[in-house]
């Protein structure tokens, strides 16, 4: 904040630079910006009576030393003193919601500055914001070290300051004051004893720690052993420094002992779990009227409080486990079934030969790994750069869904025989030997079943992955990999002991129909995923990608049944194109504004009208009122979300049990990338889906488990129930 270039050189101090939190405190500030510069081009502009005083119609800013007189080699105490006009007001470092701090760029000569001291604010409330600052008159104390060799102190400020009513005027001064130096201290200002005050009322040396002890949702619960002071306290005030984290409202709860204070504060940035400041301004306050009985600490938010390095490995190792075992029960999920089947017939293929299947295992384990390690490393650096993404979000872009569903047909295609990989390369791949083409099969067999597996959350898996983002960047990525160790474990196993395999029967023509077979569960993937398209983009969209899909088919069709060349170029001019259409319409506007004239009304698919769609602000005036609140977040692409919905809660059992119990229902749909679901799902220490969330009377969120069953719900209302009665 202070940088010391040298004992006769510039200092700059610029505490930071217009500091607002919200667009709608930017727009504030503008209107009100634009509203003092109309009225500075009328009023009189401001007077500088002296080198060390200036003037104008909403302040009086004076810089000047307590004493006239310095010692050399010893420090001194400076002041930088405003007289504020009734109802106007300056800022502290943190202006709050809008607003600006001061900015001073300070020149020295015979002297540095050690320490610009600001004493504590006063929350001075503006419509629905908050801001930071100081009203009549308020003194900056400034301690300041005098070269041993000085024969005279002398600085120079060049000083901006914001002052508002309800329009802000933007002020500059140029300041110069001086002393000399000599054998004693003499002279001393007439705000000497002003002054001392202030500096008594900011915050010294001495910082405080506060452990974090709880977080629900978005407040954040802190206890605060306190120090010994000379007075009773009698009020409590804290002041985040960092206003873009932290909300600038009055903590909703403080609880005060002689020895320690409870507080909360509320946050405002679901996608970062600290702020880059972890600091608030503690002012005690004996008596209101007494500005004597005033002490302020810095405190120091503490966000990882003290485990032993035995608790700490063993919460990591159980993250690994559960990642491990979501990973194993991955391989069950529908959405990976279709991928795994082209694994298990490369299997089926090499069982004649061991030595390939053990290459085979490492090389789709290397994939899987690879994969995991890949997505995970890419959404913590682009939740590290501020981007509001869950796990699975890769099937939140159209495109990338468009390209899953031409490749699975594509596949699909291929084992009913439409068309053969690599047949004009044959000859060359039985030179250079097949076992190499295999392990690359293997390996990208490896890539696709990650890929494809991510959305498909897993239980154990949701936990897991919602904890990786709050572990260090080196455990992080240990938690992505053995999810991949444990989606990868089953083959490995089956590849390195093949007796596991000895009830397959022996290579023949039973494999040609079982490859066929399996082109259908690759169908029905891309069915899947179109009606996901369809969720999440215009049916004009499905309708370009189903066509492209035909005449891809008929370009595989005609270069299959062709031997001349034009017609085989044709046929892969026609496949190449058919491909790129759906990927480049899937990111044009042009084909959502098109898609939307196509939609009248609901949707086809529109579930039940009990259902709400989420709002994270509706769902706290419910709870804060005592009603009961049941939150469904889910996504087209979730496989379990959509076994869940029909199994459980599209039910009429339970939704008559939600009726007879009045509970609100929520659905907070994620099929697109939504940041304040995002947000939400942070708050509830998760990126993944499926997530069920239950409020009752004490308002407590309660989580259910992403396998969900009519009887956990009822088992929790009845809970509910039992506790009211």
């Amino acid at each position: 904040m202070i940088q010391f270039l040298s004992l006769s050189g510039a200092i700059s101090y610029r505490p930071r630079a217009f500091q607002l939190s919200s667009p709608l405190s930017r727009l504030a500030l503008s209107v009100s910006l634009l509203i003092g510069w109309a009225i500075g081009l009328v009023s009189p502009t401001g007077t500088q009576a002296s080198e060390s005083f200036y003037k104008d119609q909403y302040v009086e800013v004076e810089l000047y030393p307590l004493s006239q007189t310095v010692t050399a080699g010893e420090a001194s105490l400076w002041a930088l003193e405003f007289r504020i006009a009734p109802e106007w007001h300056i800022y502290w470092e943190n202006p709050g919601d809008s607003g600006a701090p001061l900015i001073l760029e300070w020149k020295w000569e015979g002297a540095q500055l050690l320490h610009f001291h600001y004493p504590p604010p006063k929350r001075i409330p503006v419509s629905s914001l908050v801001n930071f600052g100081y009203e009549e008159q308020v003194i900056f104390p400034l301690e300041v070290q005098v070269g041993p060799q000085a024969e005279g102190v002398q600085v120079n400020l060049d000083l901006e300051w914001l002052v508002c009513k309800v329009e802000c005027i933007p002020g500059f001064a140029q300041l110069k004051a001086q002393a000399v130096v000599g054998p004693q201290a003499q002279a001393p200002h007439p705000q000497q004893a002003l002054a001392q005050q202030f500096l008594a009322q900011s915050p010294g040396p001495q910082s405080l720690t506060a452990p974090l002890f709880h977080r629900q949702e978005d407040q954040l619960f802190f206890k605060l052993p306190l120090p010994q002071t000379d007075f009773n306290p009698q009020e409590v005030h804290l002041f985040p420094y960092d206003g873009l984290f932290f909300s600038h409202q009055f903590p909703e709860f403080l609880q005060l002992t002689q020895s320690q204070l409870d507080f909360s504060l509320q946050s405002k940035s679901q996608s970062l779990r600290e702020p880059s400041d972890p600091r608030v301004l503690l002012v005690l306050r004996g008596t209101a009227s007494d500005p004597v009985q005033v002490r302020s600490f810095d405190v120091e938010l503490d966000f990882s409080p003290a485990q032993s390095p035995w608790t700490s490995a063993m919460t990591l190792l159980s993250l690994l486990a559960l990642a491990f075992l979501g990973g194993l029960i991955l391989n069950i999920m529908p959405c990976v079934l279709p991928v795994l089947s082209i694994k298990i017939l490369s299997l089926s293929q090499s069982a004649h030969s061991p030595r390939e299947m053990r290459w085979g295992g490492w090389f789709y384990s290397a994939g899987v790994l690879l994969s995991f390690a890949l997505m995970g490393g890419l959404l913590l650096w682009l939740r590290h750069q501020g981007e509001e993404i869950g796990w699975g979000f890769q099937l939140q872009n159209p495109t990338f869904v468009s390209a899953l569903i031409l490749l699975f047909f594509v596949l699909g295609l291929n084992f009913l025989g439409v068309f053969e990989w690599g047949e004009s390369l044959s000859r060359w791949a039985a030179q250079m030997g097949q076992r190499r083409s295999k392990l690359s099969g293997s390996f990208w067999t490896g890539v696709l079943a990650a890929f494809v597996a991510s959305p498909c959350t897993a239980p154990f898996m949701g936990t897991a992955l919602g904890a990786s983002l709050m572990l260090s960047p080196w455990q992080s990525p240990l938690v992505f990999l053995s999810l991949g160790a444990g989606m990868a474990f089953p083959f490995w196993l089956l590849a390195h002991f093949p007796q596991f395999l000895t009830w397959l029967p022996k290579p023949g023509p039973w494999m040609k129909t079982l490859k066929e077979f399996f082109a259908f569960p690759l169908f029905l993937t891309a069915v899947w995923l179109l009606w996901v398209l369809g969720q999440q983009s215009s049916p004009l969209q499905t309708f370009i990608l189903t066509g492209s899909l035909t005449l891809v088919a008929m370009g595989f069709w005609l270069g299959h049944n062709s031997t001349k060349p034009v017609f085989l170029w044709l046929s892969r001019l026609l496949i190449l194109l058919f491909m790129a259409l759906p990927l480049w319409s899937a990111q044009s506007q042009w084909v959502l504004l098109a898609g939307a004239s196509f939609q009248g009304g609901d949707s086809a698919g529109a579930e039940s009208s009990s259902w709400l769609d989420y709002s994270s602000e509706k769902v706290a005036d419910l709870v804060a009122q005592g009603e009961w609140v049941f939150i469904d977040f889910t996504a087209a692409w979730c496989i379990t979300c959509q076994v869940n919905k029909i199994n459980v809660l599209e039910t009429r059992r339970l939704q008559e049990l939600f009726d007879q119990s009045g509970v609100h229902r929520f659905r907070a749909d994620w099929t697109q990338r939504d940041p304040l679901i995002t947000q939400s799902l942070a708050r509830y220490g998760r990126n993944s889906l499926p997530v069920y969330v239950f409020y009752g009377a004490s308002g407590e969120p309660h989580l259910f488990s992403e396998l969900l069953t009519v009887s956990m719900i009822e088992e929790v209302l009845q809970q509910q129930h039992s506790k009211e009665e």
